[in-house]
């Protein structure tokens, strides 16, 4: 019940924040509160940090154990609590810096790897937001944070960052992933070229042919125009969200199994096709 409270309390603090700024700087104007999709985000609100996070740490402390196992005595409980030489040598402030960027460009590198093959089912989930909102920035498949979360945080752990560090600077950038995904229209003057903002996220998201798999950056945007995937026009707005050619259902438990039901689908039709 308290983690309950907890999160209740901070989506009033979020909604007294975020919710009057969409409404002073939208990026879309005339869209509603309860807009399409509300109900089901605050299903999400509530399952993501509680029923997805239990999944997320199961898959974690498994691949901390192969890493432990793996590593034949060099890497062991403690010290990945701790940290390891040569990172823990380094002032702390360093530590948290680089672990910032390290974090954020390996999500860059998660994030484009969500965007191909069969993980992309599941990262379908968080884009088929028609009217985003900071609230949208929840929608997330447990396999998909679980996955996700490893991709950034065993790398960091095996470069010997202590888990302290590496729970901070998940919380910075789940955050910025809130704000990000704001109907706010603000683009930070000069800051654009270097922060992601909320024009820059949110042509992420887009169903527009130009916008299509671009602007993968969480917290910097330099990772995108460093690998070619950066789009950001000056004084344009994205203004149409969703799924580009495909739909998938409002229901949250079918969103749940949909990655696993259309994984099926495929595989029926590719052993119909096999046939003589």
């Amino acid at each position: 019940m308290d983690r309950l409270l907890q999160l209740a309390v901070g989506l009033l603090v979020l909604g007294i924040i975020l919710w009057p700024l969409e409404r002073m700087f939208p990026s879309v104007r005339g869209k509603k509160m309860f807009r399409k999709g509300f109900r089901v985000d605050i299903i999400y609100w509530f399952f993501t940090p509680t029923v997805t996070a239990g999944f997320t740490y199961a898959v974690t402390v498994l691949t901390a154990i192969s890493i432990i196992v793996s590593s034949g005595g060099d890497i062991n409980g403690a010290n990945l609590a701790r940290g390891r030489p040569p990172i823990a040598l380094l002032p702390t402030v360093i530590q948290y810096l680089v672990a910032l960027l390290a974090a954020d460009f390996l999500g860059y590198l998660a994030h484009r790897l969500f965007h191909t093959g069969r993980l992309w089912d599941f990262h379908a989930i968080h884009h088929a937001s028609e009217e985003l909102d900071w609230l949208s920035a929840v929608r997330l498949h447990p396999v998909n944070q679980a996955l996700g979360q490893v991709m950034v945080v065993a790398p960091l752990a095996l470069l010997g960052f202590n888990l302290q560090i590496l729970g901070t600077t998940s919380g910075i950038l789940t955050f910025w992933a809130i704000f990000v995904h704001s109907n706010v229209r603000w683009s930070f003057g000069p800051l654009r070229h270097v922060i992601a903002t909320p024009a820059f996220h949110r042509w992420h998201h887009t169903s527009q042919a130009e916008g299509l798999d671009r602007n993968f950056g969480g917290l910097f945007l330099f990772w995108d125009r460093l690998f070619g995937t950066l789009y950001l026009p000056s004084g344009q707005q994205a203004q149409r969200f969703g799924l580009f050619g495909e739909q998938i259902p409002n229901s949250f438990l079918r969103q749940l199994a949909w990655p696993i039901m259309r994984r099926q689908s495929r595989n029926i039709l590719y052993s119909n096709a096999k046939l003589p």
